[in-house]
């Protein structure tokens, strides 16, 4: 159990291999951050989740998937996007039609706490000229966790030549597949803002929607918070309670019990394990 809970320590160092140096196979990468070790980095991830799913921590492997998902889709749809603006596809819907995951929220909804979905959003937008809404957008990406402290700089692919691009498109779907045949993201209806990529801000609002008996919200909220962070404990009281007040009851067994083998001491996980069972679904 102590590997699997340092493999996740480990998710900020490897995002920080993105803006580090690597193989510039391409000259035009300058000193951009390497789409190479983008890549390396991401499957890097993606194998994290495999063995953490393969250990039976399914909340600890959606953590790594996630991750790996959503710096991908959002590469690829980044790269989607720059083809459209270089006139390819008749409209941008079509040029992504065969991708797994496509628009911004769609794709941020994969990882609440992914830095790629606002960075790669704020790029394509810096690219067409949008340089007010292309810098809330990189603001909001610098803030979160897990953003790499030494920066990120794909500017150069808007000078990728179509054909270089299509085949760069063309590795990210090829991770993507990868990725998504063990994971299915969970559909989240439920917007990003500045504040969703932190655990603690989201079980606040968990408790909150709880309060005003809106279990379904308040079920979402939490789990949300649980996907971004599954080594706080306090995620999955939260994630288990909201799950029983909603009547998800095998959701609520399961949390509770991987939060009790990462947690076998912790007593708050059995209360609300007893709670869940007095209540017998009743809440939703």
């Amino acid at each position: 159990m102590k590997k699997i809970i340092a493999l996740v320590g480990m998710l900020a160092l490897i995002l920080s291999m993105t803006a580090c140096g690597g193989e510039k196979k391409d000259p035009i990468v300058g000193e951009g951050t390497p789409y190479d070790s983008f890549f390396k980095a991401m499957d890097t991830i993606r194998g994290y989740g495999d063995q953490t799913q393969d250990a039976g921590t399914h909340y600890l492997s959606v953590y790594y998937y996630a991750n790996a998902g959503a710096g991908v889709s959002s590469f690829r749809y980044a790269i989607e996007t720059i083809l459209w603006l270089k006139g390819e596809g008749e409209t941008l819907d079509a040029l992504a039609a065969d991708s797994p995951y496509t628009g911004w929220n769609e794709i941020a909804a994969i990882g609440f706490n992914s830095p790629y979905p606002y960075y790669f959003e704020g790029l394509v937008s810096e690219i067409q000229g949008m340089v007010e809404q292309a810098g809330n957008l990189y603001a909001n990406a610098a803030i979160m966790t897990l953003f790499p402290e030494e920066g990120l700089d794909f500017f150069y692919l808007k000078n990728i030549e179509v054909e270089a691009l299509y085949e760069l498109r063309d590795t990210a779907r090829t991770l993507e597949e990868k990725i998504y045949a063990r994971y299915t993201p969970e559909s989240f209806d439920y917007l990003r803002d500045f504040a969703t990529f932190d655990d603690a801000y989201m079980r606040i609002c968990a408790q909150d929607s709880l309060s005003r008996e809106d279990y379904r919200t308040a079920y979402t909220e939490a789990r949300i918070a649980l996907q971004i962070n599954p080594l706080d404990v306090n995620n999955f009281r939260a994630a288990a309670l909201c799950a029983g007040f909603a009547g998800d009851l095998p959701a609520a067994g399961r949390m509770v019990d991987e939060g009790l083998l990462l947690f076998p001491e912790d007593e708050g996980l059995t209360a609300v394990y007893n709670t869940i069972m007095a209540m017998g679904g009743e809440g939703q």
